[in-house]
């Protein structure tokens, strides 16, 4: 009797873990890190962004988030304007605003 009773205790006990498991209301939050975000703007909007001659596949106006700390280095290109590189001074935690005026070929 008393080893039945210890399977049954058991098999309650997985149970109860499986359906806690798979419950989709638990999120569980990740590490908080610091993060910091420029914003970039251009007049005309839409010009593709570069971070380090790498296209971000994102075209201004945009949020580009977890960017690193120090001078950081971006490229706006479109279409029959001339490319503009500019740096950021970028800080842990923080949001830098840029607002690029293209000029025309």
């Amino acid at each position: 009797m008393k080893k039945w009773i210890f399977d049954i205790a058991g098999v309650i006990a997985m149970s109860l873990t499986v359906i806690t498991a798979c419950r989709e209301d638990i999120f569980i939050y990740p590490e908080v890190v610091p993060n910091s975000y420029v914003y970039v703007n251009s007049d005309p909007p839409g010009a593709k962004i570069y971070h380090k001659g790498v296209d971000l596949s994102l075209t201004t106006p945009a949020w580009i988030s977890n960017v690193e700390s120090g001078l950081q280095v971006f490229t706006l290109k479109f279409p029959g304007y001339i490319d503009s590189t500019f740096t950021v001074s970028v800080e842990d935690s923080s949001q830098k605003y840029v607002k690029i005026f293209l000029k025309e070929e």
